[in-house]
């Protein structure tokens, strides 16, 4: 399966291959596709494009293979599709997954959901056509 080629953002979310549609609906409702915002619910831990926080930064892309000197939102999107390729690998749904990456993975194991959450994403999914692998 090819990535998905979107002309009506400048971020490269084919870098994240078969989930390029997943992260850009991510990105739109984490921040609405804009990298400088950053988290108001949270303290103003999360930031960027996929509102993210250091930790998952440095389990998702620093401790993978980085890809040095390119912008922080298309490290993002990697980390993203790490993400999304390690647990899928593992078996899991991805609309549990798209909860684990709102509320963190433990919190998910724990029982917590956010049935929220994951309409909001999927809204943002059908707002540009995008596809789930």
């Amino acid at each position: 399966m090819t990535s998905p080629m979107f002309d009506d953002t400048p971020f490269p979310y084919s870098l994240a291959g078969k989930w390029a549609s997943v992260v850009r609906a991510l990105a739109i409702h984490e921040s609405h596709e804009d990298p400088q915002i950053r988290g108001h619910n949270d303290g103003n831990h999360a930031f960027g494009l996929l509102q993210q926080h250091i930790p998952f930064m440095w389990e998702w892309y620093f401790n993978r293979e980085p890809i040095h000197d390119i912008p922080w939102p298309d490290a993002q999107i990697l980390a993203a599709a790490n993400f999304l390729d390690h647990y899928t690998s593992l078996g899991w749904k991805l609309d549990n997954l798209i909860q684990a990456y709102n509320l963190g993975v433990g919190d998910f194991l724990n029982g917590k959901r956010n049935p929220e959450y994951l309409a909001a994403y999927k809204t943002a999914l059908t707002s540009f056509g995008g596809i789930e692998p």
